[in-house]
């Protein structure tokens, strides 16, 4: 075909050079299209012995294709693939969303209170808001595998300052409070 194509060229009159430079773009066409044959083939070879694998039969392959190719909008899905994807929690541990009635326990107010430097006041402050967050939130996010590690990111997270307490000790005095963080 591409000899026809030169020949053409050259009765025309069309210089040497360029149909030197036409040859060499076919050949390299050419030379693309069998590397594309040879990956194709490549490719329905992996194929085949997948389908062998999986125990698919040529002739449901044809079927599917048969009716992909009668105007089927998208290929039917294949009958050995799996459509539902398994929760990521290992064996026994199922998540659970937080219940209505949960109040922060005080070994987690401790802890919070020890991590962050907040008053009892300020860490149980944290804690309501923490269970109406997640007793509120929707969703497959509000379901939690540790609701104890859950607090923990939480409160590592908070933007919620350490509590400041007058040189001297002694009672919080809120005017002093309003005076140090203005």
């Amino acid at each position: 075909m591409s000899e026809g194509l030169l020949a053409r060229l050259i009765e025309e009159g069309v210089s040497a050079k360029l149909v030197g430079d036409v040859a060499m773009e076919l050949a390299r066409g050419e030379q693309a299209q069998q590397a594309l044959d040879m990956l194709r083939a490549g490719n329905a070879e992996r194929q085949a012995r997948l389908r062998e694998r999986r125990g698919i039969t040529p002739r449901n392959v044809t079927q599917r294709d048969e009716r992909y190719a009668r105007g089927a909008k998208e290929i039917p899905p294949d009958p050995h693939k799996k459509t539902t994807t398994p929760p990521k929690t290992p064996k026994g541990v199922t998540p659970q969303r937080l219940p209505d009635d949960f109040t922060v326990p005080d070994e987690w107010i401790e802890w919070a209170m020890t991590k962050r430097g907040w008053s009892r006041a300020g860490a149980v402050e944290e804690g309501e808001c923490f269970c109406r967050y997640w007793q509120a939130k929707g969703g497959s996010d509000a379901s939690k595998r540790s609701w104890r590690k859950t607090w923990e990111n939480w409160v590592v997270n908070s933007r919620r300052q350490a509590s400041v307490i007058p040189i001297g000790g002694g009672s919080y005095d809120r005017e002093f409070i309003r005076r140090r963080h203005a």
